[in-house]
């Protein structure tokens, strides 16, 4: 939490125009961090910080247009702008929601061939979520050929995140051997890893009463 000597600071930069300054106090309001919740004043912050091309600004002002925070309801359309704005300058978080965008149709025409191609970018650049997605894509054959190795793959880089259902999700396959050579003790490892943080409880006694 910042100090308030701190949040003067951030107030007089963003009130000169400081974009960087902006979105940081924007979040504050999102957040609550050191001032009272305000989605509105978030979105206006966001709003002038986006309009001189803050990359995170423009990213969180499209989540904001989607979760219909601080806006009058939500507008996908707005989202997937702002969105394919932020990811034209190689914001992982920001493709990765346009990936989503183009997985659902939302907002835009669905494309789950482009859903892929951009979780695959974002995947890239260590964005577990997107990590998690590609992993779900590949198990299902949305928007690419059925490949479970793959699957396995992204699943396991996710989970060693510690993105609890891509743990879940690999300790799946070691425990069926899709995509990976069934293996028990690392079937156990990851349940364990997940159900630490409250998840796949059920699959970690699965796994032990075999």
């Amino acid at each position: 939490m910042p100090s308030r000597q701190e949040m003067r600071q951030l107030q007089h930069a963003a009130g000169l125009g400081d974009a960087g300054s902006q979105r940081t106090l924007a979040l504050c309001f999102l957040e609550g961090d050191g001032v009272e919740l305000d989605f509105h004043e978030a979105v206006r912050l966001l709003s002038l910080a986006a309009g001189q091309g803050d990359a995170l600004a423009e990213a969180t002002l499209g989540r904001c247009h989607r979760d219909g925070e601080g806006v009058e309801q939500e507008d996908w359309f707005k989202a997937v702008y702002w969105f394919r704005r932020a990811a034209a300058q190689g914001d992982a978080g920001a493709i990765h929601d346009l990936a989503l965008c183009f997985l659902t149709g939302s907002g835009i025409a669905r494309n789950e061939t482009e859903a892929v191609r951009l979780f695959h970018l974002a995947a890239e650049q260590g964005h577990v979520n997107a990590q998690n997605s590609l992993g779900i894509c590949y198990s299902e054959g949305d928007g690419c050929e059925q490949d479970y190795r793959k699957a396995a793959h992204w699943w396991q880089l996710a989970a060693e995140q510690g993105l609890v259902v891509a743990q879940s999700s690999l300790a799946r396959c070691y425990l069926t051997g899709e995509g990976v050579l069934y293996d028990l003790d690392k079937a156990t490892h990851w349940s364990r890893l997940a159900a630490e943080q409250g998840a796949a409880i059920a699959q970690v006694r699965e796994c032990l009463s075999l």
